[in-house]
């Protein structure tokens, strides 16, 4: 707390505006149940049934984990997290995960296509367009793992739950 400057913070905070400021508020707390319906959707669509209340931990335990572990390692550490029973399979929970992922990419992509669309960048554009394209591709090219030479036999669980995905 030495770094911080209560005055000028509270003096910030007077000046704020409150629609805003509430509107903040109430974003951040929707943050980590919007996350865990959504896990769960990724779940039920591979066949996994996890109860909300653990699908919140695990994203709790992903967002604090993202802070210590580079390269969004916190979504990793989820499936380790959902994996409480010998019956949920490692490859089917990191399946989800890489699943999860690459929808949010293409997701992150489509917006930053519309926003670039509508604020006119040329530039923008190409590389969202870019971005969406591969993300897709990347999305399509994980149904295919398994016929990958020498590693795909080891794989096919992960294109087994990426088909399943897309069928449900």
């Amino acid at each position: 707390f030495r770094y911080v400057d209560l005055e000028r913070f509270s003096e910030n905070l007077k000046n704020a505006n409150g629609h805003f400021l509430i509107l903040g508020i109430f974003t951040s707390l929707l943050i980590v149940p919007l996350a865990a319906i959504r896990l769960r959707l990724f779940l039920l669509c591979g066949k996994v049934d996890k109860k909300l209340l653990p699908c919140s931990a695990a994203v709790l335990c992903g967002l604090a984990l993202n802070l210590l572990l580079p390269a969004r390692g916190g979504d990793i550490a989820k499936v380790a997290f959902l994996r409480n029973s010998p019956e949920d399979k490692w490859t089917t929970l990191t399946g989800i995960c890489l699943l999860e992922r690459g929808f949010d990419v293409l997701s992150l992509s489509f917006i930053g296509l519309f926003a670039s669309l509508i604020f006119n960048f040329f530039e923008c554009t190409i590389f969202s367009c870019l971005t969406a394209l591969t993300a897709g591709i990347g999305i399509l090219a994980i149904t295919r793992t398994d016929s990958i030479p020498v590693i795909g036999k080891k794989l096919s669980p992960l294109a087994a739950v990426a088909v399943q995905s897309f069928k449900r």
